[in-house]
């Protein structure tokens, strides 16, 4: 069961699963709401480790949390891609270590997604598992790889193949930091905002076209209202399905299936992952057009849209045949089979559909067209 709970300065998901039930902040100054914390985070010491772009904003919460009665040490990390291999987070382990950071410990995470994902698998894997709080700080963090306990690291063979399952102990979405975001990482975070509205609801699809400009603009309430709807079907999913295993939380790998392919291909570099994922949803668009899923209109509207979305070309030299070999070691793949999310119509996904290697190499050569 999800709960809602609402303040005038903070609204409140209430999400109870297996493992544990955790609340998930959305609101402005939530540093200064830390008096409201759960019991259960009293005894605990803090290992704050934040990005070393928001040293400003990292220290006014550690003084909050300080103000509380946490012992908190501090660590700033660079929060690239390159973080997210294991050769890269043995250094915060050592720091963890050298710090005298036990099973009773605490991990707070400031950051976008990169660095939500390395150091949530640090905090799933260090002493085999310690408590953690996410502090997602863009857009696509906040939507997206903030909430669900998916953590991972990148291998050579591909995106996310390292990781574990390790919910958070909290999630605050703290959307003043979203008023800082570069254009780039803005869109990129609309890539996946206009995910949820593809899968999951046609209304809040409409409430995106009627208020781009808003959004473009960093409306402060019309990004909180974003953040909060998509993080409540993105709570469904997770609360349904916590270890990804029944297939409940397939859908929300829309626009994922090509995407991972194009930020491998990219070297982790060339691509955002609201970017790549802007792709992979327009082939899924096309296949489900060519499925007779879609119907000329919605095809045509939905492309439309995602154009909205600026996003990096795809190079001449990324060919079909590395496509192909990428898509091989999808972790959604079964048997061998690639398994795309597509859409029965708007606000429609449906998970779990195979999708022929002809098919494949058809939208591949389509999406080089774009």
């Amino acid at each position: 069961m999800v709960q809602y709970v609402s303040s005038r300065s903070v609204k409140k998901l209430k999400v109870k699963l297996d493992s544990h039930s955790y609340e998930v902040w959305v609101g402005e100054g939530l540093d200064q709401h830390l008096g409201a914390l759960p019991r259960q985070f009293r005894a605990r010491r803090v290992f704050f480790i934040a990005d070393e772009n928001l040293k400003s904003q990292a220290r006014s919460w550690i003084r909050s949390l300080r103000r509380e009665g946490y012992s908190v040490e501090s660590l700033f990390v660079g929060a690239s891609e390159e973080l997210k291999s294991l050769k890269q987070v043995e250094s915060i382990y050592t720091w963890l270590l050298e710090k005298g950071a036990d099973r009773s410990s605490m991990l707070w995470v400031m950051g976008g997604g990169t660095l939500g994902d390395a150091l949530g698998f640090v905090a799933g894997t260090y002493l085999r598992g310690i408590a953690w709080v996410s502090i997602p700080t863009t857009l696509l963090a906040q939507v997206d790889s903030g909430l669900g306990g998916k953590t991972g690291l990148n291998h050579e063979h591909g995106k996310n193949l390292i990781g574990v399952f390790h919910q958070p102990l909290a999630v605050m979405c703290d959307t003043s930091f979203l008023s800082m975001l570069p254009e780039r990482e803005l869109y990129s975070g609309l890539g996946e905002v206009i995910k949820y509205a593809l899968i999951f609801d046609g209304q809040f699809y409409r409430y995106l076209k009627r208020n781009w400009s808003l959004i473009l603009n960093q409306d402060p309430g019309t990004l909180r209202h974003i953040v909060f709807q998509c993080l409540r079907w993105k709570s469904l999913q997770v609360q349904q399905d916590e270890r990804d295993v029944l297939g409940k939380r397939a859908l929300l790998n829309f626009g994922h299936t090509l995407g991972h392919v194009l930020e491998n291909l990219g070297g982790y570099s060339r691509y955002r992952h609201g970017e790549a994922v802007v792709w992979g949803m327009k082939a899924s668009v096309y296949l489900s057009f060519r499925q007779n899923l879609l119907t000329l209109q919605e095809y045509t509207e939905i492309l439309q849209f995602l154009s909205k979305v600026p996003v990096p070309s795809i190079p001449k030299t990324f060919s079909q045949a590395q496509a192909l070999s990428t898509l091989r070691l999808d972790k959604k793949a079964v048997a061998g089979e690639v398994r795309f999310v597509l859409l029965r119509g708007l606000g429609k996904g449906i998970s779990g559909q195979n999708v022929s290697q002809e098919h494949v190499k058809e939208v591949w050569s389509w999406l080089k067209k774009q």
